[in-house]
């Protein structure tokens, strides 16, 4: 079981180290024209995130069979914005006590991370360790 569960994290880390970089750049250019607001940036950035996240998760990390169960998607729908408001929330916080919002963004990355892979894990897709 633990040798399943350690190849599992290591998918996650490298299925995310892809979809973080794809997703990070979206979010640091929309930051950085500052032509939409962080929630806007965010929603965009996350929206991708979301539906990529989702294939590559469920059917690569977490060998799902059928990722296109109602339930599951409700869920990770349910995380992904869950995720969009926590971000959008912390780089603003940050913005108003003199972070810069690209630094902010960065250093959301592993909590985001985190709280995806335990949520993923346990609640949507029902793995295991």
């Amino acid at each position: 079981m633990k040798l399943l569960h350690f190849g599992m994290k290591r998918r996650f880390g490298s299925a995310g180290i892809i979809n973080v970089i794809i997703t990070n750049l979206i979010l640091q250019s929309l930051i950085s024209i500052d032509f939409f607001s962080v929630y806007i940036s965010t929603l965009i950035a996350q929206l991708f995130n979301g539906f990529f996240g989702y294939l590559i998760y469920g059917k690569i990390v977490f060998k799902v069979k059928v990722i296109r169960k109602i339930n599951t998607s409700l869920k990770y729908s349910f995380l992904m914005i869950l995720l969009w408001l926590f971000n959008g929330f912390c780089i603003e916080f940050a913005s108003n006590i003199s972070i810069s919002k690209n630094l902010a963004a960065a250093m959301m990355i592993p909590i985001l991370a985190s709280i995806s892979y335990f949520t993923q894990k346990n609640f949507i897709f029902n793995v295991s360790s």
